[in-house]
């Protein structure tokens, strides 16, 4: 431990060592120079000399490292320089001088042309002016490493370095279907691995950073353009994030990483859109993935059982729950009422004056649907709804081939195969006659309508009693020949007690 050296022996001594660095240098052996400056800089750290004199002693060595063009070296010493109180007026100096100045066109340009590709990407909407960054980016020549600049407080930060975009690192998730958020971090060589990690399983990112200019600051580097192709978006403040989800109707991301744990904003956040977007003033509803479709006669008070279960669900734009009421007459009535009442934006009533009969009813369902799938359900049955995002995955990952999904109950529904195929004897013989049971068979609702499969149940259920008493038999048997079809070993529906009779039509008789 060094003890009694005054500022001036800290020079000399330092003058002694930066002379047999040279010589070390100077005879090739680069290893033992790093030896002894490393042992210098342990010399500097220990002194018990005033701050001003330890200041002063990094600059020497900071100027020592500038001619042996270590530029690394050189500027973490004029870092440890303004940390021990040295004139930050002559350290900015030297840093425009030497490293910014002669590279400021390129930053600007580069911040043109990713600005303008980020943009035309959708990851910004907004520009900050180039004159208007708070942090330049110093070069250090050295293994793609900057360090930052802050103009406002005029000091040298943090090193960064670029071999991180390089990098790709997992992030967990707790909902396998909803995309992510990230809030509180504003790094982007800290921001650029996890995005890749995200992107990898098809998720999207949402960043709110803490410090939105430091996030911009990154895009005058030339080689953020690499990143330009991810699929990620950037908030200026939380009321940008807010207004974004509230006008559109893209899905809230329910996996969140706070990264500030004194402010952990991104909970709160999606929270707050959530809850609006549950009232009837804030449901956009063109972007629904799933219906869960109820068709009910006379079981008012199932039927309520089945919405306000499936309520429970944290989703809100990515699903709908349809009842449509088959003309009841008995004393559940207000049970219905008290559905078609329900301010939660997800629920769509439909009351039939008359009963039509269940095929009719089920075809109903199917075409008041504003879902691109519709989960059927019987009113007595209801979803087990932490089921949802595996169910949710598997409808987005295949929604422009997917006629049919097929799930199991915690009864009469099996699934006989978990096989994704569009083999059509394959498909009959080993999926569509097991489809006696409604609850738990998902529709391609597109499929069913312009397949013409809803309009033949509707002409021939007065004739035919497969089409009268298992239209969603028939509904899978036709749907084999126009997509793929899949089946999910995952209990979804959990079935509740049969009361009989659920069904006052006319039971057609039987013709060739």
């Amino acid at each position: 431990m060094y003890t009694e050296d005054t500022g001036f022996e800290i020079l000399q001594k330092i003058k002694i060592f930066l002379d047999k660095i040279t010589d070390l240098i100077d005879r090739d052996n680069i290893d033992q120079a790093l030896v002894v400056y490393l042992s210098l800089l342990k010399y500097i750290e220990d002194s018990n000399a005033n701050i001003d004199a330890k200041g002063v002693a990094y600059v020497e060595l900071a100027n020592f490292m500038y001619q042996k063009t270590d530029y690394l070296s050189c500027l973490e010493n004029l870092k440890r320089a303004q940390e021990n109180a040295y004139s930050l007026v002559d350290i900015e100096k030297f840093i425009f001088d030497v490293f910014i100045d002669p590279n400021i066109e390129d930053f600007k340009q580069n911040y043109q042309n990713n600005s303008e590709l980020f943009r035309a990407n959708g990851i910004l909407d907004k520009i900050i002016p180039f004159e208007e960054l708070n942090y330049f980016f110093i070069p250090t020549f050295a293994n793609d490493q900057y360090f930052v600049f802050s103009k406002k407080i005029k000091t040298i930060g943090k090193c960064i370095t670029l071999q991180s975009l390089d990098l790709t690192v997992k992030a967990g998730e707790r909902d396998v279907f909803s995309d992510h958020l990230v809030t509180g971090l504003d790094d982007f060589c800290q921001l650029a691995p996890v995005i890749k990690g995200i992107n990898e399983v098809g998720k999207r990112v949402y960043i709110l950073p803490e410090d939105v200019n430091f996030f911009y600051s990154f895009i005058q580097l030339k080689e953020f353009n690499l990143i330009a192709d991810k699929n990620f978006r950037v908030f200026h403040s939380e009321h940008d994030l807010k207004n974004y989800f509230i006008k559109t109707h893209y899905y809230l991301p329910r996996n969140i990483h706070d990264n500030l744990p004194s402010n952990p904003v991104g909970e709160k956040l999606i929270s707050e859109i959530h809850e609006y977007r549950l009232s009837k003033d804030g449901r956009n509803g063109k972007n629904v993935l799933l219906t869960i479709g109820i068709p009910s006669w006379n079981r008012g008070n199932r039927a309520l059982n089945a919405v306000l279960r499936s309520i429970e669900s944290e989703y809100d734009e990515e699903i709908e729950i349809l009842v449509s009421n088959n003309g009841t007459d008995n004393d559940t009535k207000d049970d219905y009422k008290a559905i078609e009442k329900n301010d939660d934006s997800r629920i769509t009533y439909i009351e039939l004056e008359k009963n039509i009969g269940f095929a009719l009813n089920v075809c109903n369902v199917i075409e008041k649907s504003k879902g691109r799938f519709v989960l059927m359900q019987s009113d007595e049955d209801h979803v087990l709804v932490n089921q949802l995002p595996s169910i949710l995955k598997r409808l987005q990952e295949n929604k422009n081939q997917l006629a049919l999904l097929k799930t199991k109950t915690n009864g009469q529904s099996v699934v006989p195969s978990t096989e994704l195929t569009k083999d059509v004897r394959r498909s009959c013989s080993v999926y569509a006659f097991t489809s006696n049971y409604l609850s738990g068979l998902i529709f391609n609702v597109k499929m069913a309508l312009d397949g013409e499969i809803v309009s033949f149940i509707k002409s021939n259920y007065e004739k035919n009693i497969v089409c009268n008493q298992y239209p969603h038999m028939i509904i899978d048997l036709m749907l084999t020949q126009l997509g793929y079809i899949k089946g999910e070993d995952i209990i979804l529906i959990q079935e509740g007690e049969s009361e009989g009779v659920w069904n006052n039509a006319v039971i057609p008789e039987p013709t060739n």
